[in-house]
């Protein structure tokens, strides 16, 4: 069972969470003498492969200790599913000799394309954070490229109210063959697919959803006026519902929404968080 949003950018599924640990991404590393981005999955070649977290110090030597790789020249490439910790903004801390490269749900989030040795401690050599919903799994792709000399790997993250960084934890990340429940919102989406609004000017938001669900709207935590518990109609494995919002403040504000499928058996899911910029309105107020 998929629930999804119309989508804002072509981004994967968030995935909703189940009660099991997880054992690591699926790495494979390879030798490779030059390094562009985007970079490739390593899809054949591989010199060493295994599941584990990114928390590697290789020093002068091969990675995994394996032979086949050698010691400089070469890159890591980890696929597989992270577990979001918080609803909000998350952060990555990239630590890396060298180059490295970070997607999760299909964004870009870590780009640092220059050959450098590796920050420590608090400090990193390559950041970025993405929108999360705690609870839900998210798919993730990792790089790192060795040039020579040292090679390091490690990727730490942080959140408001957690603002030590630190390595994310094994338990939290899951190899390409972790076959999660799929109940998912892909997006929230703005009429006209844009991301931004008018204050005081109405606007619509509507979900795309693959089964009978009743959906709330919310802003900032709140339910936005009208738009609690609407029922999305349709057929087979196609449903739509809207929401007439009309901003009241401006700035940046945070758009999320819940559905509760209709049917028993079928859990509830929680949309990725949007930002949406509210401008001053230019015009006749709308709606």
């Amino acid at each position: 069972m998929v629930l999804i949003f119309s989508i804002l950018s072509t981004c994967l599924n968030p995935i909703a969470a189940q009660a099991v640990d997880g054992t690591g991404l699926s790495l494979s590393f390879k030798t490779l003498s030059g390094w562009s981005t985007p970079p490739s999955a390593v899809t054949s070649g591989a010199c060493a492969t295994t599941t584990d977290y990114l928390n590697y110090d290789w020093g002068n030597g091969s990675p995994l200790g394996a032979a086949g790789c050698g010691t400089d020249n070469f890159i890591g490439y980890g696929t597989g599913y992270i577990l979001a910790p918080y609803t909000g903004t998350v952060s990555f801390c990239a630590q890396t000799d060298d180059q490295s490269y970070l997607k999760i749900n299909n964004q870009v989030v870590i780009n640092d394309p220059t050959a450098h040795g590796p920050s420590t401690g608090q400090n990193c050599n390559g950041t970025g954070s993405l929108e999360m919903v705690a609870g839900n799994y998210y798919p993730v792709e990792a790089w790192v490229h060795e040039n020579g000399g040292g090679a390091v790997w490690r990727l730490l993250w942080f959140w408001p109210g957690n603002t030590t960084k630190e390595i994310g934890p094994k338990i939290i990340l899951y190899p390409s063959s972790f076959n999660p429940d799929t109940t998912a919102f892909n997006g929230l989406s703005l009429a006209g697919a844009v991301t931004s609004a008018s204050y005081r000017t109405a606007i619509l938001i509507t979900a795309d959803i693959s089964v009978a669900s009743k959906v709330t709207f919310k802003l900032n935590g709140k339910v936005i006026p009208g738009c609690r518990r609407r029922l999305a109609t349709g057929s087979g494995s196609s449903f739509t519902v809207t929401c007439n919002w009309r901003p009241s403040m401006r700035g940046s504000v945070t758009l999320v929404a819940t559905a509760n499928p209709v049917a028993d058996g079928i859990p509830s899911a929680t949309a990725t968080p949007i930002k949406v910029f509210v401008n001053n309105r230019t015009g006749p107020r709308g709606g």
